[in-house]
């Protein structure tokens, strides 16, 4: 097995994504970066949006596309577990979309 770091985010309504990344430290500049501009963007006031920053465990040799593949099937399991998120209310936020949607 080996460890892939993905920074994931959620705006309800509109979008999720994720990148993946090879490297812990690429992946928390990546979450970083992206809570960052969010406070700083004046067009995000009143949005929810939140930012995920989790480890996965895929089997080695598997390839770039089902490494994708494998996070993008459980992309909500794996960021209402994430341990690293912003807001603070994150799960709260998104769980409560999800709910309504």
């Amino acid at each position: 097995m080996r460890t892939v770091f993905v920074h994931a985010w959620y705006l309800p309504g509109s979008s999720a994504g994720f990148d993946w990344y090879r490297s812990q430290d690429a992946a928390d500049a990546a979450y970083t970066q992206d809570v960052n501009d969010a406070l700083k963007d004046p067009a995000r006031k009143g949005e929810t949006y939140c930012c995920y920053r989790f480890d996965v465990q895929v089997p080695l040799g598997l390839s770039d596309e089902a490494v994708t593949d494998r996070i993008d099937a459980d992309l909500d399991e794996l960021s209402e577990s994430a341990t690293k998120f912003w807001p603070a209310n994150a799960k709260e936020l998104s769980q409560e979309a999800n709910a309504t949607a």
